[in-house]
Formats: C-alpha cells, sequence, structure tokens
C-alpha cells in the first residue's frame, strides 16, 4: 500500500499554466469585486439619509406627484447585488475564449499529425491515431523513451528464424515467404488441422526434418524439432472455421518466445495437439507419439528446464533454455539439449 501513488494527470505544460494563471486571475478578480462592495457599503452607510432623493438608490418617486415607494432591498441586499454586478463587469479578465481558440488549434494539429506520412505503418496499414487532443504540443518536446521491458516495443512479436544444430548453421539458407509457407497440416480423426500462425522455413531444414532418422542429420534436426514442440508450457486450442473439415492450432501460452519455437516447429512437420497435466500428444510427419511429463523446474527468471519421456523408449527430452543476445545477428537466442 505504501507504494501505491495516483495516477499521474496527462495534462500538457501549456494547459497546466495556464490553469494556474487563470487560478491567480479568480481570485483577483473575487478580490476586486469585493473591495467594490466594501467601498459600496461604506457609501451607503454614510449617505443613508440622503437615499430618498439620490437617483439609483432613492426610496420615494415623486415625479407622480405623489410618494409612492421604490423597490429598495436594504442595505445588504444592494450590496450583494453590487457584488454581482461587479462580477459581470470585470469577467472580461478572465479569457474563456482561450480554452476555444486551443481547443480549435488542437483539433488542427490533431489533423497533421493523423495525415503524417512518416508516421504511417506500412506492415499493419495503419496510421496514427491521436486519442488524447490535450497532449498535442508536448509530443514535439518528447527526447527520451524508457522503457522497463523490450516487449513494450517489440509487442512481443517473436518469429523463429535461424537454428544451429549440432554445430551446424542453418542459418545462410533462403527462407520461403510467409505468402508461399502454408505450413504443415495434420489429421486428427478425419478433420484437418492447421496452425494458425504462418512461419518462413528453411528448405535445407525442411528437406532434413521429412528425411527422418535416415541420416545424422536428419536425427538430429529431427531431435530438435522434437524437443521444441514437446518442453514447453504451451496449450493448443483448436478454433473452428467456415471449412467444416477444416480447424486451426491457436497455441496459447504466457511467453511469446514459446509461441514462436511450438509454430516454428509445427511449420517443420512437428504439430502440438494434445496437452493435458499428464501428457503431451505430438503429431510427427503424420506420425501420433505421445509423451509422459516426467518434471518442470524452474531454477531462474531467465533459466527453466523440462524434461518429458515417452513410454515405448527409455530416452528423454530435455530442453535448457536461457534467453541470451546472438551479438552478430542480434537474434535472442535458445539453447536445446536432448538427452
Amino acid at each position: 500500500m505504501l507504494n501505491n501513488s495516483r495516477a499521474p494527470s496527462k495534462r500538457s505544460r501549456i494547459e497546466t499554466r495556464m490553469n494556474w494563471e487563470i487560478t491567480l486571475l479568480l481570485v483577483f478578480l473575487v478580490t476586486l469585486c469585493t473591495v467594490v462592495c466594501i467601498c459600496a457599503s461604506v457609501w451607503l452607510v454614510r449617505h443613508k439619509h440622503e437615499l430618498d432623493y439620490l437617483p439609483f438608490f432613492r426610496k420615494a418617486d415623486f415625479s407622480t406627484g405623489e410618494e409612492t415607494d421604490y423597490n429598495y432591498y436594504g442595505w445588504g441586499m444592494e450590496v450583494f447585488f453590487t457584488f454581482l454586478m461587479s462580477v459581470i463587469l470585470f469577467q472580461i479578465m478572465i479569457p474563456i475564449s482561450l480554452y476555444i481558440s486551443m481547443e480549435l488549434v488542437r483539433v488542427g494539429q490533431a489533423y497533421f499529425m493523423i495525415r503524417d506520412s512518416q508516421m504511417y505503418d506500412e506492415a499493419s496499414d495503419s496510421r496514427f491515431q491521436c486519442r488524447a487532443s490535450n497532449i498535442n504540443e508536448d509530443l514535439g518536446q518528447v527526447k527520451y523513451i524508457f522503457s522497463d521491458k523490450t516487449g513494450t516495443l517489440t509487442e512481443n512479436k517473436m518469429e523463429f528464424e535461424c537454428a544451429s544444430i549440432w554445430g551446424v548453421d542453418y542459418s545462410g539458407g533462403k527462407t520461403s515467404s510467409q505468402e508461399e509457407q502454408v505450413g504443415y497440416i495434420a489429421q486428427v480423426g478425419g478433420q484437418v488441422l492447421r496452425p494458425k500462425m504462418k512461419v518462413k522455413v528453411d528448405p535445407e531444414l525442411l528437406y532434413l526434418s521429412k528425411s527422418g532418422k535416415h541420416t545424422i542429420e536428419g536425427k538430429h534436426v529431427h531431435d530438435f524439432f522434437l524437443t521444441l514442440a514437446a518442453c514447453n508450457t504451451i496449450v493448443p486450442l483448436i478454433v473452428e472455421t467456415s471449412d467444416p473439415t477444416l480447424s486451426l492450432i491457436d497455441y496459447q501460452g504466457e511467453s511469446a518466445d514459446e509461441q514462436a519455437l511450438v509454430y516454428a516447429a509445427a511449420a517443420y512437420g512437428f504439430t502440438l495437439i494434445e496437452r493435458t497435466s499428464g501428457h503431451t500428444v505430438i503429431d510427427v510427419q503424420g506420425e501420433r507419439q505421445r509423451y509422459y511429463h516426467l518434471v518442470m523446474i524452474g531454477m531462474e527468471a531467465w533459466l527453466q528446464i523440462g524434461c518429458y519421456f515417452r513410454k515405448s523408449s527409455p530416452a528423454s527430452i530435455c530442453e535448457v533454455e536461457e534467453d541470451g543476445f546472438f551479438i552478430e545477428k542480434k537474434f535472442f537466442t535458445f539453447f536445446i539439449a536432448h538427452v
């Protein structure tokens, strides 16, 4: 509770300065009207015996030949009406129209900000959105942006780019574009399942993943993608489509890194089909394989080990994840181990 603080007010420095000056002018206006009221009350007290004959204050009317009474409200009400009259006379000191002028200028600023070609994003086909018009004038004074995590700036968009398996670098080959990549398709009970997200694939890796364990490199690639599909906390969700024979697999998880790795494994034919608290089902190039959870050990925020084993095989799959930064290519790296 001690660390809780009030949310900061989203007001520009010009608006804050103007509000402060308006407050000072209001105080000055009230003070001026009060002074006028004091002077009026003193004058009424000194000339109370002359009020019957003075214009605007006389109590009796002799214009008709007969004495009649005016609507005289007394000393207190006369002072009160004098205060209201002073407010009406001096209210021109408060620049109310300045607020209207500033809002009109901000509307024009918002239009130019939205139409700015340098603020247009071709990837999402979206322009700048001005959702608050009271801080426009402060945007041009921003010099530094501080962020507590990279996800704020990268929007947690992680993509599988390349891999180095058993010392063999597979990052030099050409990858297919997302428009050309269709993705691996698995069949479950006559229903076709396809990953929701398309991933760019490396032709050499794709060939080795389909060749299975016939070659040493193929075995290493097979174990690599099998580890990616098995050792994670991703939960697959089946999403129905307009086609009754086709469904999409939406991988949900807390980590965007794990989502990217699971989608990459599915693109190479290692599709995560089912995950429960006790086992995981993976479609490996059309062959259904079930793995039982052995242990999930959380060591640090940057280190996690997951181990799974298959009942028909004594071997186990272990993954060691460590967030690093590949300096040369500026990629986040993950270290995978298969035992």
